[in-house]
């Protein structure tokens, strides 16, 4: 029997149609599995999170319990599209507690602000598994022991404020984060010297690396910071040399200390005499 092509196409139309809703249905009840998914893990991450708060005045994470969705919690920001955390602020709330290593199952967490609390212990490592994360500040707190060297690896940050804690330590000698707009490291007890991967963030308008105990010095085959505009280097062990090549630099800056910058000629770069010092640029 001959085979009539005119005949195949009203059967081969209707199964292409079939075939196209059963790919959409499909794609449909997966993206609607992931998103539930990953409601539940955030949902899950924020309540290891809460237990590791031992003092909530005011009962301010009231709130933060299984009768309503958790994007209507406090500090809380979800996404429009996927409705996963992509805030978590609880800034300047006087909490106290441990930062819980389940924060970095919050995969779609872009900001995270715990400044102005009393957390202490460690900073978990599992925060450098953010690689949404472009604010991190966990400034004004008491938190102890080493900054996590895979923090740096989180290459969308814009801000880093780790200052006014207990870190002791170095600093991580590899810094991934190119896109950086402030790195505040101030008022702890670090020791060591600067790394060299500090003087290739060149986006970099803001560090603030006072009352650090820090050392060393600016090397010249580094000096790429052509966006900074604050350096605050009050009260460490070092002295701020500027090399040939932060000359730009230099030639606007505004310097407060004890005694003016000095022309070493032996080295050709600007010395600033004494230690303390505190150099804003504009």
């Amino acid at each position: 029997m001959a085979f009539d092509p005119v005949s195949f196409i009203p059967f081969q139309s209707k199964h292409l149609h079939a075939s196209i809703f059963t790919v959409f249905y499909i794609n449909l009840f997966c993206f609607q599995h992931i998103r539930a998914t990953s409601n539940e893990t955030d949902y899950l991450a924020l309540l290891k999170f809460k237990d590791s708060i031992t003092d909530y005045p005011n009962e301010i994470l009231s709130s933060w319990n299984g009768s309503n969705h958790f994007y209507s919690w406090t500090g809380i920001t979800c996404g429009h599209k996927h409705k996963g955390v992509i805030e978590l602020n609880l800034r300047g709330y006087h909490l106290g507690g441990t930062i819980s290593p389940h924060i970095g199952n919050l995969s779609f967490l872009r900001n995270l602000s715990l400044t102005d609390n009393s957390f202490y212990g460690k900073i978990p490592p599992e925060l450098g598994r953010l690689f949404r994360l472009k604010e991190l500040s966990l400034g004004n707190n008491r938190l102890k022991g080493e900054i996590p060297w895979n923090l740096m690896s989180c290459t969308e940050l814009r801000c880093l404020n780790l200052s006014m804690n207990g870190l002791t330590g170095k600093i991580p000698s590899q810094i991934g984060c190119q896109q950086l707009e402030r790195f505040a490291i101030h008022n702890n007890n670090l020791t060591g010297k600067l790394p060299a991967s500090m003087w290739n963030l060149s986006y970099l308008p803001n560090l603030d690396i006072a009352y650090s105990h820090l050392e060393g010095s600016i090397p010249e085959e580094r000096a790429d910071l052509k966006n900074l505009k604050i350096l605050s280097a009050v009260s460490n062990h070092f002295l701020v040399l500027f090399p040939l090549t932060l000359q730009h630099v230099i030639s606007h800056c505004h310097i407060i200390s004890r005694k003016p910058v000095e022309y070493d000629p032996t080295s050709r770069k600007h010395v600033l005499h004494p230690p303390k010092s505190k150099i804003f640029l504009s």
